[in-house]
């Protein structure tokens, strides 16, 4: 809101001329209606009846996305970072566990591609919490969530390299397991830990993951393609590396 209380226009897609700018408790009222926020009035003589809108089912809240009903673009900003949020309070509500994951994934995610690392994480973690439940287990997201996890440590610097880590193996690890060792989503996770222990000239444990994930992205891919080719070019870097650090002595 202004200094005057007034509440600011926000731009949240790709919408133009009348429609470009709304205000955000209005495009929440419109993502995602509340009862005690959406009221209808109707008179009847000198009294005033309310009915509220019907609850959202949990099947439609789940698929409930942030996208502009009119332009069909992906809210950006802050207005995706609201609309996600009462999302997620909707689902805390309902109390259901597996809408909360997906609802805090959904919320991180956004943060995490506005280079928000630090609000990403503690939905991450809340998200894999979920997903770790004995009682209904998801390794999938499980999975995911310890590689979102890992992304945002690595994001934040060297003293987050040991538990990134430890997320990236735990990855490997439940991938290995459910997917088999020559998938692509284990090469992606092979690759990626290999990048963060580059980082820190951990180069001879790199360089044999990155030649496990250009091997098996060689097998799935070809060697034309884009990913293969990010591993082979780490491959070599990393034996520049190693070269390197053989001939300095550290």
């Amino acid at each position: 809101k202004t200094e005057k209380g007034e509440e600011t226009l926000v731009n949240p897609c790709a919408c133009a001329g009348k429609d470009k700018f709304v205000h955000m408790s209005c495009l929440l009222h419109r993502f995602l209606p509340l009862k005690k926020e959406m009221v209808k009035r109707q008179r009847t003589g000198s009294t005033i009846l309310k009915t509220p809108p019907p609850e959202i089912s949990l099947t439609a809240l789940e698929n409930l996305t942030p996208i502009c009903p009119a332009c069909k673009g992906v809210y950006v900003g802050a207005a995706a970072v609201d609309v996600l949020t009462r999302k997620l309070e909707v689902m805390i509500q309902r109390k259901h566990g597996r809408g909360v994951a997906n609802a805090s994934a959904e919320l991180a995610n956004v943060f995490k591609k506005q280079g928000r690392y630090e609000e990403a994480l503690p939905h991450y973690r809340v998200s894999l919490q979920i997903h770790q439940d004995p009682n209904e287990p998801n390794h999938v997201n499980e999975a995911v969530d310890h590689c979102n996890i890992a992304f945002c440590l690595k994001s934040l610097g060297h003293r987050y390299v040991e538990e990134a880590e430890v997320h990236y193996k735990e990855a490997i690890k439940i991938r290995i397991r459910d997917l088999g060792p020559g998938h692509l989503d284990v090469a992606t996770c092979q690759h990626n830990l290999a990048i963060l222990l580059q980082g820190v000239h951990r180069f001879e444990e790199a360089i044999e993951l990155a030649e496990i994930a250009a091997k098996i992205r060689i097998v799935k891919n070809g060697e034309g393609h884009v990913t293969t080719k990010l591993s082979t070019v780490l491959v070599e870097r990393l034996k520049k590396d190693i070269l390197r650090q053989e001939v300095c002595g550290t």
